[in-house]
């Protein structure tokens, strides 16, 4: 139907002007009056000649010119690939304007392409007359917003590349352990075999519901742990003796602290000593709190079996990191015979360095009253 709506278009009003051309010229030998009669024996036989050659001659050519201009139009049509154009379907009113008229509404759609998608297909879409090309299905790349984590906080984004997207809730199950004792902070717990996440924890409790501590040993009701030796707790992080928050016991104490700034870290060494009943056996050093910075060392040397020296160096804070706080520990130390301290630990402030300003000395200070009149 479009095509022969456009035919009609382009080849009906070239028709009506040939045949007004026809009857124009008919009417210019025969209807004047001023045509001799060929039939009339008194006309020479050169103007009868004449006359003939005058009518058939361009009738023939008119004809000949309609035949090429329509078998050109006609050709035009049916060679263009019908995949890359696309015609507006017409209502019978729309024909009828379009048989009246010369021009054409035919485009190319590839030059007028727009993406567009749904929730199951993306496509390329022409937004003059909206006929669809390249219709696929999303493909989606998955990602965790945390990683593997089993947590309801996980969610799952699924992104095509056409720019759909859309996101799930983590479906995945813990994976709970049994109850799990930290026995130096009389502690359980549960905690997930896949993403580490922790539930039920809790204090060690004896059957009469009193917390079990370095001063009250036992075994718990619920992990079924039986604490049979002292883990003392420090109370504090901050002074220079350290004491057992359960039962008081001074757990050691620090000496000879100090710290030395650097252009980009800190330097730092102090002394740690128990009673004559403890010992060192066993234990090692932790730090926390680098922040980005690289621990050049962390030593621990014994002065005696009570006492050790701990020295430590940090480079590589950068220049506009905020003020610092790094903290030392000494872990798993006894301080007497079958009692033993998880951690104790000392803190260190690592500030940037504050250049002061430069102060132009050339640059001469006036009187403000002065200047202002």
């Amino acid at each position: 139907m479009r095509k022969n709506v456009k035919r009609r278009k382009f080849i009906l009003p070239f028709l009506h002007s040939c045949e007004r051309s026809m009857e124009n010229l008919q009417n210019k030998f025969y209807c004047t009056g001023n045509v001799p009669n060929i039939r009339d024996t008194t006309v020479p036989y050169k103007n009868k000649l004449k006359i003939r050659t005058q009518i058939i001659v361009p009738s023939i050519v008119m004809l000949v010119l309609i035949c090429v201009i329509a078998i050109c139009v006609v050709g035009a049509h049916s060679v263009r690939p019908p995949e890359e154009t696309s015609q507006i379907n017409f209502t019978k009113q729309e024909d009828e304007e379009i048989l009246a008229s010369t021009s054409t509404v035919e485009h190319v759609c590839s030059n007028y392409y727009v993406s567009k998608y749904d929730t199951t297909n993306h496509w390329n879409e022409c937004s003059i007359c909206g006929k669809k090309y390249n219709v696929v299905a999303h493909t989606y790349t998955e990602t965790w917003t945390m990683g593997e984590s089993c947590s309801p906080a996980n969610k799952c984004n699924h992104v095509c590349t056409c720019g759909y997207s859309y996101q799930t809730n983590n479906t995945r199950e813990h994976d709970w352990t049994e109850l799990k004792t930290d026995v130096p902070l009389y502690k359980h717990r549960q905690y997930c075999k896949s993403c580490g996440d922790v539930k039920n924890l809790a204090d060690c409790t004896l059957e009469d519901g009193s917390k079990i501590t370095c001063s009250n040993l036992g075994t718990c009701s619920l992990c079924k742990h039986s604490y049979t030796k002292k883990y003392h707790v420090i109370d504090t992080r901050n002074s220079s003796i350290k004491d057992c928050k359960f039962c008081g016991l001074s757990l050691g104490i620090f000496s000879n602290v100090t710290s030395k700034l650097l252009s980009n870290g800190i330097e730092f060494s102090y002394d740690f000593t128990v009673s004559d009943s403890g010992n060192f056996n066993g234990s090692s050093l932790g730090m926390w709190g680098q922040n980005g910075a690289t621990i050049e060392y962390h030593t621990m040397t014994k002065n005696n079996p009570t006492s050790i020296h701990v020295t430590g160096k940090l480079v590589g804070f950068k220049s506009d990191e905020k003020t610092t706080v790094i903290t030392s520990g000494v872990q798993n130390f006894d301080v007497a015979t079958n009692e033993s301290v998880s951690r104790v630990t000392i803190s260190f402030t690592y500030t940037p360095d504050q250049e002061p300003p430069v102060i132009n000395s050339n640059i001469e200070q006036t009187n403000l009253a002065t200047s202002n009149g």
